[in-house]
């Protein structure tokens, strides 16, 4: 059923796979989740699903394509080693955020 496939999928967030979102132009989950298409596997970047707008359409597309790449044993695993070999560590980021504030301060540009 859809709901057991979708209990997959959330299970694959806790297993190294990032989760489908809906991007709406922020920043946070965009920053994280590379939606899985022909040009992020080529770059070795896909590790998760992404949709725009607040649509039950795209949410469903989304799912669709996970359930598609959940079916697909290497490509379910290459999604996870991608997602597992980023550094999602806060010292990355609060060393990214320091330089940032750093180059924001007046006499810094």
């Amino acid at each position: 059923t859809l709901d057991a496939q979708t209990d997959q999928i959330i299970e694959a967030e806790i297993n190294g796979l990032s989760d489908a979102y809906q991007h709406q132009g922020l920043r946070g989950l965009a920053d994280t989740v590379v939606d899985c298409n022909a040009s992020t596997r080529t770059a070795g970047t896909a590790n998760g699903f992404s949709f725009t707008g607040a649509s039950v359409p795209g949410l469903l597309a989304a799912v669709a394509r996970a359930i598609e790449a959940w079916r697909d044993p290497p490509l379910w695993r290459e999604l996870q080693r991608n997602g597992m070999a980023r550094d999602w560590g806060w010292s990355t980021a609060a060393r990214r955020y320091a330089q940032l504030y750093r180059s924001l301060r007046p006499g810094d540009a």
